[in-house]
């Protein structure tokens, strides 16, 4: 029998923003995770929910279901912040020593989390999921790939091949940190451009990353919050003060 102090903790970070439609989908998906950790007996996990000012029913959802866990967390935003405000409130609020962060809705499977965990040997700092990879598959529309694509090849040549040229995307948000790097890479974009800055940052602050083949799936239950334009903006910004600075 393992010892319990022999498992390694694991806190899985999850925003939500008006995800009402997807809660049922995630909660099925986030009890088969408990299911298949427990079997394997190398993690004690735990949830953190960041609702970030839902008008829906989310938090009363998050409530009711979460009322009686121990190991979960559900943090408030009276007000929406945005995606990357959220995500920092819950990075801060972990304790583990391994960090997973994925979105509530229906983009990534969450049934995938153990296998992205056991990605994360001594080798590496952190693991980011890749449609990309070439073990990899996307299940989106087209101007999404085009869109994807494009950024990561800006980014890879922002970083140039001694940062980022085994990777092959940039802006994924099903990822596992060693909560240690936080304080190195925390990000400063309060909206999606925030995962993308908290990749570029490990990498040039030279901790070891690699990528998980994983396969990305359009949304399937409510509206995308993703605000197409407004984020390459960010992302353009953003690599104009990369490229500046280096």
């Amino acid at each position: 029998m393992v010892n319990k102090m022999d498992k390694i903790s694991v806190d899985v970070v999850i925003p939500c923003y008006n995800e009402e439609e997807t809660l049922h989908t995630l909660f099925y998906k986030l009890e088969k995770v408990e299911d298949i950790i427990e079997q394997d007996q190398k993690y004690i996990i735990n949830f953190i929910f960041i609702n970030d000012g839902s008008t829906d029913k989310t938090l009363e959802i998050l409530e009711d279901k979460f009322k009686a866990k121990d190991n979960v967390k559900i943090l408030v935003h009276e007000r929406n912040s945005g995606f990357g405000v959220a995500l920092k409130t819950g990075l801060l609020a972990t304790e583990s020593d391994l960090v997973v962060t994925i979105d509530a809705d229906t983009n990534y499977d969450q049934l995938e989390i153990p296998k992205i965990l056991d990605y994360m040997t001594d080798d590496f700092d952190l693991v980011t999921a890749s449609p990309f990879h070439p073990e990899g598959q996307w299940n989106f529309p087209v101007h999404r790939f085009i869109t994807s694509r494009t950024v990561a090849r800006m980014y890879k040549m922002a970083l140039g091949k001694r940062y980022g040229s085994h990777l092959s995307t940039f802006t994924s948000g099903f990822r596992v940190y060693r909560r240690k790097i936080f304080d190195d890479i925390m990000p400063t974009a309060n909206d999606f451009l925030a995962t993308a800055q908290l990749l570029l940052n490990a990498c040039l602050k030279e901790y070891r990353v690699c990528e998980y083949p994983t396969v990305v799936y359009e949304r399937k239950f409510g509206k995308s919050k993703l605000k197409t334009v407004q984020t390459i903006i960010s992302h353009l910004k953003f690599l104009f003060r990369v490229f500046s600075t280096r």
